[in-house]
């Protein structure tokens, strides 16, 4: 009786101990690490990841994390599960290396180089080569959807819309709904545009036609470059947006809806919805499983 009754408690505790990430909840972050970037100008100079240079760039190839430096023009290669780093490419024909944006489809990345030239680098000759001319210091993203280009400059209005050629699409201004200071970064992957504002600390999910913005999170930096990332945490049954800060190498993965923003600009990725299906199931398993504990502790009890 004793040794049932101890079985059944561990069993009750056990289930109540249990992990609670199939709960989390959109916006919540889901990791935090802090970038290595040894032999760069963005090396870390305290434990806190901070730094005497700039990064606003951060794009994930499906596999790593790719992160911008001002100061020296490199792109390091980060691993989304401890921030270490596992390559450092040093980047040619480019300078003041700000926001970037995977493409998927060509394999390419595309990049700002000082301030306002939007072009691509292919990380197999670390060479950038220019496309077209538009502000997008700290904004751009690449939709595979339609095969363009968003892009915005250093926290202002507007954000612009391009083919991936260079041809306007035009110009949009604050939308309604948005509050604080002017956007910053931006991803794409899905129906909607994530956007965020460096200033006041947030990020916003925007229509296409930036007519409508609803507030997604607040955090506790600033929020310079965004990307989205359908991959790491796929195991959890859970997708993810990543930001990073202007002066420091803290990077933050934070949950949003299961497909709302693929990777690379969402090309040919499917939408993946057994994986928000498993997530109820795990939580009306949970539930089966606590009661039968909870009523089988009480049976053992009385």
């Amino acid at each position: 009786m004793k040794s049932k009754l101890s079985i059944s408690r561990i069993i009750f505790f056990a289930i109540l101990l249990a992990p609670i990430s199939a709960f989390s909840a959109d916006g919540d972050i889901l990791r935090t690490i802090i970038a290595e970037r040894t032999g760069t100008a963005c090396q870390s100079t305290d434990p806190e990841g901070n730094h005497s240079s700039i990064n606003v760039g951060i794009a994930f190839d499906g596999t790593n994390l790719l992160v911008s430096c001002y100061g020296d023009n490199t792109v390091s290669f980060i691993d989304p599960a401890d921030g270490s780093q596992l390559e450092v490419h040093n980047i040619t024909n480019a300078s003041i290396l700000g926001a970037l944006a995977w493409d998927n489809g060509r394999g390419l990345l595309w990049a700002c180089s000082a301030s306002s030239t939007i072009g691509t680098i292919d990380l197999a000759t670390d060479i950038f080569t220019p496309v077209f001319t538009g502000e997008c210091f700290d904004g751009l993203a690449y939709d595979a959807s339609d095969d363009t280009i968003w892009a915005s400059a250093d926290a202002t209005w507007p954000i612009s819309h391009y083919m991936t050629d260079g041809t306007p699409l035009g110009d949009y201004f604050q939308p309604s709904g948005w509050s604080g200071a002017g956007n910053s970064g931006i991803a794409v992957g899905g129906q909607n545009l994530y956007m965020a504002n460096n200033g006041s600390s947030q990020i916003y999910v925007v229509d296409k036609a930036v007519t409508s913005a609803s507030l997604f999170a607040t955090l506790d930096r600033r929020q310079e470059g965004l990307e989205c990332d359908n991959i790491t945490f796929d195991g959890l049954g859970k997708n993810a947006i990543w930001t990073i800060d202007a002066y420091d190498n803290v990077l933050n993965a934070l949950e949003i809806p299961i497909g709302s923003c693929s990777f690379g600009g969402g090309v040919d990725l499917p939408s993946t919805p057994v994986p928000f299906m498993s997530r109820w199931a795990t939580i009306a398993v949970f539930m089966l499983l606590v009661l039968f504990a909870y009523g089988h502790f009480r049976r053992r009890v009385n």
